[in-house]
């Protein structure tokens, strides 16, 4: 009796893990509803950067793309809830933040657009480095989730491994 209850608690597992994979989670209606949004409102900000000129139209521009991105990533993140999924959104996020931030600098010439580029690859280094430390505190918290499923026997102990590398890995 004992050994059926633990099969079907670990199938049971292995099957929520299953379900909760990045292939049913793109269909959810909530992610298409938040994508609808988003891209709608990337529309309406794009229609606004067209009554800008210049260099404001190309921030504008880039602002607005870098937006609808950050909106995708932090949504697949969200249904994905897990923190390597939340490590790719914010990695996505360093990216478009440094897009943008690299074409505002296009307004500046000579010394001050180097300074202005420098202050943009310097922010984007220290997140980047920020982000690769979350990643090794996860990276340890990984193996020792793993550690923990060796007191586990069998399916119970797959079951576990499983939801520690669907937690914690990409």
């Amino acid at each position: 009796m004992k050994k059926m209850l633990t099969g079907m608690l670990a199938s049971c597992v292995v099957s929520a893990a299953c379900l909760s994979t990045p292939a049913f989670a793109e269909e959810s209606p909530y992610y298409k509803s938040e994508i609808s949004k988003a891209s709608a409102q990337y529309e309406s900000d794009k229609k606004r950067c067209n009554t800008l000129k210049g260099n404001d139209r190309d921030v504008c521009v880039e602002r607005a793309t870098a937006n609808l991105k950050i909106a995708e990533a932090d949504l697949k993140a969200y249904e994905k809830n897990t923190s390597a999924a939340a490590i790719k959104a914010e990695d996505e996020r360093i990216s478009q933040e440094y897009k943008v931030d690299k074409e505002k600098c296009d307004i500046y010439k000579g010394n001050a657009k180097d300074i202005c580029v420098a202050e943009a690859e310097a922010t984007k280094k220290r997140r980047e480095g920020n982000l690769k430390a979350l990643e090794l505190k996860l990276e340890g918290e990984y193996k020792l989730a793993v550690e923990k499923c060796e007191d586990y026997s069998g399916d119970k102990r797959s079951a576990c491994k499983d939801e520690a590398k669907r937690k914690y890995k990409p």
